[in-house]
């Protein structure tokens, strides 16, 4: 994946984007809790950019540009 890339799921009620790079394999991460950005249990992984399959698994470390695909911030869980 390269750019930003607009995916609607269709079992949510919200669209997101995702800005990544191209990693073999993707790995995306999403936000799980309100918390600080550089907090590792702010954070669960997935190679699948809807959760789904493989299901996500807690971060063993946090998001940047050089480690994922993807990272999504849901709305229940907005990060400082």
């Amino acid at each position: 994946m390269s750019g930003v890339t607009n995916f609607l799921l269709p079992t949510a009620n919200y669209s997101f984007d995702f800005t990544g790079r191209s990693l073999d394999p993707p790995y995306y991460y999403r936000s799980v809790t309100n918390g600080n950005w550089n907090d590792v249990n702010t954070w669960e992984v997935s190679s699948d950019p809807t959760f789904v399959s493989p299901a996500p698994v807690a971060a063993v470390s946090v998001p940047t540009s050089i480690n994922s695909s993807g990272i999504l911030v849901q709305t229940a869980t907005p990060l400082p």
